[in-house]
Protein backbone atom coordinates (compact mmCIF):
# COMPACT_ATOMS: atom_id res chain seq x y z
CA UNK A 1 0.00 0.00 0.00
CA UNK A 2 2.50 2.28 0.93
CA UNK A 3 4.38 1.71 -2.36
CA UNK A 4 1.44 2.77 -4.01
CA UNK A 5 0.88 5.80 -2.36
CA UNK A 6 4.75 6.65 -3.15
CA UNK A 7 4.04 6.10 -6.45
CA UNK A 8 1.07 8.16 -6.74
CA UNK A 9 2.40 11.07 -5.05
CA UNK A 10 4.70 12.53 -7.92
CA UNK A 11 1.65 11.87 -10.76
CA UNK A 12 -0.31 13.90 -7.89
CA UNK A 13 2.89 16.43 -7.51
CA UNK A 14 2.54 16.79 -11.34
CA UNK A 15 -1.05 16.95 -11.22
CA UNK A 16 -0.77 20.04 -9.20
CA UNK A 17 1.87 21.98 -10.86
CA UNK A 18 -0.34 21.58 -14.21
CA UNK A 19 -3.82 22.82 -13.29
CA UNK A 20 -1.99 25.80 -11.15
CA UNK A 21 -0.11 26.76 -14.71
CA UNK A 22 -3.36 26.29 -16.43
CA UNK A 23 -4.95 29.02 -13.40
CA UNK A 24 -2.10 31.32 -14.20
CA UNK A 25 -2.23 31.26 -17.93
CA UNK A 26 -5.87 30.08 -18.87
CA UNK A 27 -6.10 29.05 -22.27
CA UNK A 28 -9.34 27.20 -24.51
CA UNK A 29 -9.92 23.55 -24.18
CA UNK A 30 -6.74 21.95 -25.69
CA UNK A 31 -5.12 25.10 -26.80
CA UNK A 32 -2.46 24.57 -24.01
CA UNK A 33 0.65 26.08 -25.69
CA UNK A 34 0.02 29.38 -24.33
CA UNK A 35 0.43 27.96 -21.06
CA UNK A 36 3.50 25.52 -21.64
CA UNK A 37 4.83 26.41 -25.09
CA UNK A 38 8.16 28.07 -24.97
CA UNK A 39 6.94 30.38 -28.01
CA UNK A 40 4.70 32.03 -25.69
CA UNK A 41 7.02 32.44 -22.81
CA UNK A 42 6.98 36.23 -23.17
CA UNK A 43 3.70 36.61 -22.73
CA UNK A 44 3.58 34.46 -19.60
CA UNK A 45 6.51 36.09 -18.50
CA UNK A 46 4.41 40.17 -19.14
CA UNK A 47 1.27 38.76 -17.51
CA UNK A 48 3.79 37.25 -14.34
CA UNK A 49 5.46 40.45 -13.47
CA UNK A 50 2.22 42.75 -14.04
CA UNK A 51 0.38 40.30 -11.65
CA UNK A 52 3.42 40.32 -9.59
CA UNK A 53 3.53 44.26 -9.84
CA UNK A 54 -0.08 44.29 -8.36
CA UNK A 55 0.58 42.01 -6.01
CA UNK A 56 3.20 43.68 -4.48
CA UNK A 57 1.36 46.89 -4.44
CA UNK A 58 -1.79 44.93 -2.71
CA UNK A 59 0.78 43.67 -0.05
CA UNK A 60 2.24 47.24 0.73
CA UNK A 61 -1.32 48.58 1.11
CA UNK A 62 -2.65 45.57 3.14
CA UNK A 63 0.25 45.90 5.29
CA UNK A 64 0.46 49.68 5.84
CA UNK A 65 -3.77 49.93 6.07
CA UNK A 66 -2.91 47.14 8.68
CA UNK A 67 -0.40 49.20 10.91
CA UNK A 68 -2.89 52.04 10.41
CA UNK A 69 -6.02 50.19 12.20
CA UNK A 70 -3.78 48.51 14.49
CA UNK A 71 -2.41 51.87 15.65
CA UNK A 72 -6.63 52.91 16.19
CA UNK A 73 -6.97 50.06 18.26
CA UNK A 74 -3.92 50.09 20.56
CA UNK A 75 -4.69 53.94 21.76
CA UNK A 76 -8.57 52.20 22.69
CA UNK A 77 -6.82 49.15 24.10
CA UNK A 78 -4.36 51.46 25.99
CA UNK A 79 -7.12 53.71 27.21
CA UNK A 80 -9.14 51.26 28.00
CA UNK A 81 -6.11 49.59 30.32
CA UNK A 82 -5.74 52.68 32.04
CA UNK A 83 -9.16 52.84 33.25
CA UNK A 84 -9.87 49.65 34.10
CA UNK A 85 -7.10 49.66 36.73
CA UNK A 86 -8.21 53.33 37.88
CA UNK A 87 -11.65 51.25 38.17
CA UNK A 88 -10.17 48.71 39.87
CA UNK A 89 -8.65 51.12 42.10
CA UNK A 90 -11.63 53.30 42.46
CA UNK A 91 -13.51 50.06 44.10
CA UNK A 92 -10.55 48.98 46.25
CA UNK A 93 -10.85 52.29 47.66
CA UNK A 94 -14.98 52.18 48.36
CA UNK A 95 -14.70 48.59 49.26
CA UNK A 96 -16.20 47.60 52.62
CA UNK A 97 -13.92 46.61 55.08
CA UNK A 98 -14.20 45.66 58.75
CA UNK A 99 -10.89 46.40 59.90
CA UNK A 100 -9.00 45.20 63.16
CA UNK A 101 -11.25 44.75 66.25
CA UNK A 102 -10.65 47.78 68.37
CA UNK A 103 -13.08 46.96 71.51
CA UNK A 104 -15.33 43.93 73.35
CA UNK A 105 -18.09 44.52 75.74
CA UNK A 106 -20.34 41.51 76.30
CA UNK A 107 -22.41 41.07 72.65
CA UNK A 108 -21.14 43.95 71.13
CA UNK A 109 -17.66 43.74 69.17
CA UNK A 110 -16.28 46.97 68.02
CA UNK A 111 -13.60 47.05 64.73
CA UNK A 112 -11.93 50.12 62.82
CA UNK A 113 -15.22 50.43 60.55
CA UNK A 114 -17.90 48.19 61.91
CA UNK A 115 -19.55 46.98 65.24
CA UNK A 116 -20.85 43.38 65.02
CA UNK A 117 -24.03 42.23 67.40
CA UNK A 118 -22.88 38.50 68.46
CA UNK A 119 -25.91 36.05 69.63
CA UNK A 120 -26.38 34.88 72.91
CA UNK A 121 -25.56 31.09 73.46
CA UNK A 122 -29.05 29.30 74.08
CA UNK A 123 -29.07 26.67 77.06
CA UNK A 124 -26.58 23.77 76.28
CA UNK A 125 -25.45 25.56 73.10
CA UNK A 126 -22.08 27.50 71.61
CA UNK A 127 -22.61 30.89 71.17
CA UNK A 128 -22.73 31.33 67.22
CA UNK A 129 -19.46 32.03 65.85
CA UNK A 130 -21.41 34.53 63.23
CA UNK A 131 -22.69 37.80 64.92
CA UNK A 132 -26.63 38.28 64.43
CA UNK A 133 -26.29 42.06 62.66
CA UNK A 134 -23.02 43.45 61.13
CA UNK A 135 -23.28 47.51 60.96
CA UNK A 136 -21.11 50.08 59.53
CA UNK A 137 -19.73 52.39 61.84
CA UNK A 138 -20.96 55.41 59.34
CA UNK A 139 -24.12 56.90 60.86
CA UNK A 140 -24.22 55.02 64.24
CA UNK A 141 -25.11 56.73 67.31
CA UNK A 142 -23.82 55.18 70.38
CA UNK A 143 -24.92 57.04 73.84
CA UNK A 144 -23.98 55.89 77.25
CA UNK A 145 -27.30 55.62 79.67
CA UNK A 146 -26.34 55.70 83.80
CA UNK A 147 -29.36 56.64 85.18
CA UNK A 148 -29.45 53.17 87.07
CA UNK A 149 -28.85 49.72 87.35
CA UNK A 150 -28.56 48.41 85.09
CA UNK A 151 -26.84 50.73 82.87
CA UNK A 152 -27.20 50.72 78.93
CA UNK A 153 -25.24 51.30 76.08
CA UNK A 154 -27.94 52.35 73.30
CA UNK A 155 -26.83 51.67 69.58
CA UNK A 156 -28.70 53.56 67.35
CA UNK A 157 -28.94 52.61 63.32
CA UNK A 158 -28.29 54.95 60.73
CA UNK A 159 -30.83 57.94 60.23
CA UNK A 160 -32.71 56.53 63.26
CA UNK A 161 -34.08 53.42 62.19
CA UNK A 162 -33.76 51.22 64.85
CA UNK A 163 -32.02 50.94 67.98
CA UNK A 164 -31.26 48.44 71.22
CA UNK A 165 -30.10 48.32 74.59
CA UNK A 166 -27.17 46.72 76.17
CA UNK A 167 -27.56 46.37 79.93
CA UNK A 168 -24.48 46.13 81.94
CA UNK A 169 -23.85 46.78 85.60
CA UNK A 170 -20.79 48.41 85.33
CA UNK A 171 -20.94 52.15 84.64
CA UNK A 172 -17.37 52.87 84.29
CA UNK A 173 -17.13 50.15 81.60
CA UNK A 174 -20.49 51.17 80.34
CA UNK A 175 -19.58 55.10 79.44
CA UNK A 176 -15.82 53.99 78.52
CA UNK A 177 -16.98 51.33 75.73
CA UNK A 178 -19.78 53.68 74.54
CA UNK A 179 -16.61 56.72 74.36
CA UNK A 180 -14.99 54.32 72.39
CA UNK A 181 -17.44 53.62 69.95
CA UNK A 182 -18.17 57.19 69.22
CA UNK A 183 -14.05 57.87 68.73
CA UNK A 184 -14.35 55.16 65.89
CA UNK A 185 -17.34 56.95 64.59
CA UNK A 186 -15.46 59.74 64.12
CA UNK A 187 -12.38 57.99 62.84
CA UNK A 188 -14.28 55.66 60.10
CA UNK A 189 -15.91 59.52 58.88
CA UNK A 190 -12.49 60.78 58.16
CA UNK A 191 -11.39 57.11 56.69
CA UNK A 192 -14.20 57.94 54.70
CA UNK A 193 -14.21 61.22 53.67
CA UNK A 194 -10.58 60.53 52.99
CA UNK A 195 -11.79 57.57 50.48
CA UNK A 196 -14.24 59.34 48.66
CA UNK A 197 -12.47 62.45 47.84
CA UNK A 198 -9.91 60.01 46.42
CA UNK A 199 -12.34 57.85 44.60
CA UNK A 200 -14.04 61.38 43.44
CA UNK A 201 -10.37 62.26 42.24
CA UNK A 202 -9.88 58.91 40.34
CA UNK A 203 -13.55 59.72 38.73
CA UNK A 204 -12.03 63.01 37.15
CA UNK A 205 -8.92 60.83 36.25
CA UNK A 206 -11.01 58.35 34.39
CA UNK A 207 -13.13 61.13 32.52
CA UNK A 208 -9.87 62.88 30.86
CA UNK A 209 -8.73 59.45 30.64
CA UNK A 210 -11.30 59.39 27.94
CA UNK A 211 -11.55 62.41 26.33
CA UNK A 212 -7.58 62.24 25.80
CA UNK A 213 -8.75 58.02 24.44
CA UNK A 214 -11.30 59.41 22.31
CA UNK A 215 -8.93 62.42 20.97
CA UNK A 216 -6.11 60.39 20.05
CA UNK A 217 -8.48 57.70 18.46
CA UNK A 218 -10.27 60.37 16.46
CA UNK A 219 -6.74 61.32 15.17
CA UNK A 220 -5.25 58.10 14.34
CA UNK A 221 -8.39 57.26 12.45
CA UNK A 222 -7.88 60.60 10.27
CA UNK A 223 -4.49 59.46 9.72
CA UNK A 224 -5.27 55.80 8.65
CA UNK A 225 -8.02 57.72 6.36
CA UNK A 226 -5.47 59.71 4.58
CA UNK A 227 -3.33 56.75 4.12
CA UNK A 228 -5.90 55.04 2.35
CA UNK A 229 -6.74 57.86 0.37
CA UNK A 230 -2.96 58.26 -0.67
CA UNK A 231 -2.61 54.60 -1.35
CA UNK A 232 -5.40 54.52 -3.56
CA UNK A 233 -3.89 55.62 -6.91
CA UNK A 234 -1.05 53.23 -6.84
CA UNK A 235 -3.63 50.31 -6.10
CA UNK A 236 -5.85 51.98 -9.04
CA UNK A 237 -2.53 52.35 -11.33
CA UNK A 238 -2.28 48.59 -10.17
CA UNK A 239 -5.32 47.46 -10.83
CA UNK A 240 -5.25 49.22 -14.41
CA UNK A 241 -2.15 47.55 -15.85
CA UNK A 242 -3.50 43.97 -14.51
CA UNK A 243 -6.46 44.59 -16.61
CA UNK A 244 -4.88 45.68 -19.31
CA UNK A 245 -2.34 42.70 -19.66
CA UNK A 246 -5.19 40.41 -19.13
CA UNK A 247 -7.05 41.87 -21.77
CA UNK A 248 -4.31 40.91 -24.33
CA UNK A 249 -3.96 37.78 -22.86
CA UNK A 250 -7.67 37.40 -23.62
CA UNK A 251 -7.07 38.64 -27.13
CA UNK A 252 -4.55 35.68 -27.29
CA UNK A 253 -6.16 32.94 -25.78
CA UNK A 254 -9.78 33.63 -25.58
CA UNK A 255 -9.38 33.07 -21.70
CA UNK A 256 -9.21 36.08 -19.02
CA UNK A 257 -6.86 35.28 -16.36
CA UNK A 258 -8.54 35.29 -12.88
CA UNK A 259 -6.98 37.34 -9.71
CA UNK A 260 -5.28 35.29 -7.51
CA UNK A 261 -3.15 37.92 -5.55
CA UNK A 262 -1.46 35.32 -3.22
CA UNK A 263 0.10 33.07 -6.45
Amino acid sequence: MEIIVLSLLPVAVAAALVGRQLLLYPARWGDWRYAFGSDHADGRRELHEVRLCRRAVEQESRRKVAEAKNRVTGVVQEGQQQVQALVQEQKELLRYVRGEQRGLLGELVLYEHALHFMSKAQDGQEVPAEPRRKLPLQGLKVKAVLTGDPNFIRVTWPKGRDSAEYPRHDKREVESFANQIYTEVLRDAEYRADRERRAAGIKARIRKIQADTAERKAERERERDQLVESLHPNRQQAEAEWAAACAVWQRRTGRRPGWAWRW
